[in-house]
C-alpha cells in the first residue's frame, strides 16, 4: 500500500503539477531539471520493479537505492550550485545589456 501511494504520489507530480506549470508558463522552463527528474524518476521505478519482482530485499538493492538517492541529491545540488554561479550572473548581465540598447533606441 505504501508502495502504491508513493509511485501515485510520483505519477501526479510527474503528471498533473508538470503538466499545469509547463502549461502556464509556455514551455518547459529548465528542460535540464525536468529531464533530469524524470529520468531518476523512471531509473528510481525500475529499481523497485527489480527488487519487487525477485521477492526479496538484499542489503546490496538497500544500498543501491541509498546510493541513488545519494547521487541525485548530489546532482541537484551541485546544478544549483551551477546555477547559481554560472548561469544567473550570464542573465543578469544580458539584461543590463538589453536595458542598455532598449534606452539607446528610445533616445
Amino acid at each position: 500500500m505504501s508502495l502504491g501511494s508513493l509511485t501515485g504520489g510520483g505519477m501526479f507530480v510527474g503528471t498533473i503539477v508538470s503538466g499545469l506549470i509547463i502549461q502556464s508558463t509556455n514551455g518547459i522552463p529548465c528542460r535540464g531539471a525536468f529531464l533530469r527528474d524524470v529520468s531518476m524518476y523512471a531509473l528510481s521505478i525500475s529499481m523497485v520493479w527489480y527488487v519487487l519482482e525477485s521477492n526479496r530485499v538484499t542489503r546490496d538493492n538497500v544500498y543501491l537505492l541509498l546510493g541513488m538517492w545519494v547521487g541525485y541529491v548530489t546532482t541537484v545540488f551541485l546544478a544549483d550550485m551551477y546555477h547559481r554561479k554560472v548561469t544567473l550572473p550570464r542573465l543578469h548581465k544580458e539584461g543590463k545589456e538589453r536595458r542598455k540598447s532598449l534606452k539607446l533606441e528610445r533616445l
